[in-house]
This record gives C-alpha cells, structure tokens and sequence, in this order.
C-alpha cells in the first residue's frame, strides 16, 4: 500500500431453492479451531459476493477455432505497449485494502464479453462491509461479516459500527476528475451520481500485459494515483464445479504467464445477511485444491440461495488517503457453475 499526495471494487443462479435445500447454521465454536492455524491466508482485495445475490451472464467465447479469435477478443488494437520493464512496473502495486479501512474503489474489467472502468469513493468506511477472518489455510481465507450491536437502534440516516456506536452512512465524495492510462482508449471521468464510470468500449479494455495507471486529480479526496496491468482473458475448461462436504474442491482455469494472480471466490449466503466468504488469492498455475477444512466450515456455518463461485485473474493496488484506503482491480472473470451436494 502507498500513501497519496499531500498525505506523507456476478456470476449468481440467484433462483431461491425455496428454503428445502437449506443448511442448518452451525455454532461458531468450529472458528476457534480454525483460528488455532496459525496461517494468516491470503491478501483479500475485498471482491466478496454480495449477500443479496446477482444476475445471470453468459459465458465469453475466448477459444480460436482454426487460428482465429472470436469477435470479443479480435477487438484488441494492434499498438504496442509502454516501453515500461513489466517486473519493474509490477513493483509499484500489488496490495488490497483491508475491508476495515475502505473507502473507495475502482475496476477496470472484462466481464463476460463487455469492458468497463467503475469506481465509488465515500468519506467514510461502510461498516456493514467489513469482514473478519474466522481461519485461514495457505492462500485461503474464511471471512465472515462482522455484526456490531447497537441499543438502543441507530436513528435514520445512521448504521451501527465496530465497537457498538451508531455514525452516519457514507456519502459519495469527489476526488476531481479521473483518467486511466494504458487502455484502448483514453478515459477521463468526473463524478456522476455516486460513481465515476466509463462503459464505452468495444471488446477488450486493455492489451494483456500493458501497465495501466489511474489517476486522480484531487478535489473533497486528496489527489492519487493507483497502478496495475492489463491480465489475459480467464478460460475454464470445466465450469461445473461440485462442493461436496468431506471432499476437497479442485479449482482449474487455464494458466497464463502474464500479470496478476487468481482469485476465488465462494458464498453460500445469498439470502443471509450474516454473509460468509471463501476466498483464495492463487499463482496462476492452472489448478489449485481449495482445503477442504474450509470448506467444510463454510458448509457448516449455513446455506441460503443458490451457491454462488467468482473466479477472475487481476492486479491489485491500494493507496491510502485522509479517510481511508483507496483500492484499483484490473481484472478478467470467467465463468463457473457451483453445485452443492
């Protein structure tokens, strides 16, 4: 994580499976053994499904047939890149913020077909989105959202926070105009509404491999910058995943040796707001067996909707200002299908 000038960011069969399918929630007393592990887990950049669920996609189409590539992937421009050493550029990110301190986000992603960069800033953390880790296991995690308790309630307009005290919700801030560099195409961004967003682009947002920079002028948010590259299209070969309790999930994807690491991402909590994730931050070698003590956990503490997985390779990078820390995902997703038996 670096420090800003002036200071020293789905995939869901969301259909209900009417509550027969449902798993009893466990007691929390498994969490301390997990926490008796003295692995710390993965740096988590704080992609977690939403308890609420999400929309169906199709899956991208990024094989090529007799030597040539589909519409979505043959809309990468042909320019070179940055005369930038990408070990060299890959030492400037590399950092995910701690849900605990985030402010603000933004990605630049390629998501089932369509590209886009989007970001928010608040000027304060929004605590119904912190999460804690209940145990951990190599460059897995088991994350659990924390839920203070507030009493009496808090009034409209504010939300309870760590250590039982009411504080008003976030509001958007502006952190004057934002460019992003080393995309198809220039993109300069002022706040609208809420966010900041640019969706206009045809195919793929970024050459694979190309460094890409985001930058903010300064405005209620003092001026930063944020760092990452552009990663390869995410293939699976087998999108039919089963999480079988007693059994270890085995994660494959096809490898690249381009920027950026691999994350998974399991929730079995849709229709719950005591959510709880499973997230794996891997190297991109291809295949990785996620421990099944975590996901015999996850099993335990409850199901509610339909399983949900996101897998995506990206590069992460976080800079922290006055109210916060501030997090860039240059990221590709694929697509997954999670069954529980």
């Amino acid at each position: 994580m670096r420090y800003a000038l002036g200071i020293a960011l789905l995939l869901a069969a969301c259909g209900g499976n009417g509550g027969g399918n449902d798993v009893a929630a466990q007691p929390d007393s498994f969490v301390d053994d997990l926490l008796a592990d003295e692995s710390t887990g993965p740096e988590v950049t704080g992609d977690i499904v939403p308890a609420d669920g999400g929309s169906e996609a199709g899956e991208p189409d990024i094989t090529e047939p007799d030597g040539e590539a589909p519409d979505a992937v043959a809309e990468l421009p042909d320019f070179a890149a940055p005369d930038v050493d990408p070990e060299e550029w890959a030492k400037q990110y590399g950092t995910p913020c701690d849900s605990a301190d985030k402010v603000g986000w933004f990605t630049v992603d390629w998501n089932f077909g369509t590209s886009g960069v989007n970001g928010e800033i608040s000027d304060r953390v929004n605590t119904g989105l912190i999460m804690e880790k209940a145990g951990a296991e190599g460059p897995c995690v088991l994350l659990k959202r924390v839920e203070p308790f507030c009493n009496p309630e808090c009034p409209s307009g504010e939300q309870c926070a760590p250590g039982d005290k009411c504080q008003p919700f976030p509001k958007p801030v502006s952190a004057g105009t934002v460019t992003v560099t080393g995309l198809v195409k220039p993109v300069s961004m002022k706040l609208k509404g809420t966010s900041y967003f640019d969706t206009d682009f045809e195919g793929m947002a970024w050459v694979p491999g190309t460094p890409i920079e985001l930058s903010a002028s300064g405005g209620e948010v003092e001026a930063f910058s944020l760092q990452g590259a552009g990663v390869s299209p995410l293939a699976i070969p087998f999108a039919d995943w089963v999480l079988k309790k007693g059994t270890p999930l085995v994660a494959q994807w096809e490898p690249s040796d381009g920027p950026g690491q691999v994350q998974v991402e399991i929730n079995l909590m849709q229709h719950a707001s005591n959510s709880h994730d499973l997230v794996c931050v891997l190297d991109d070698t291809g295949e990785f067996e996620i421990p099944q003590k975590l996901t015999d956990a996850l099993i335990d503490l409850g199901v509610s909707g339909a399983p949900v997985v996101l897998i995506f390779r990206r590069t992460v990078d976080s800079v922290q200002v006055a109210s916060g820390c501030i997090e860039l995902q240059v990221k590709a997703y694929g697509t997954a299908y999670l069954t529980l038996k």
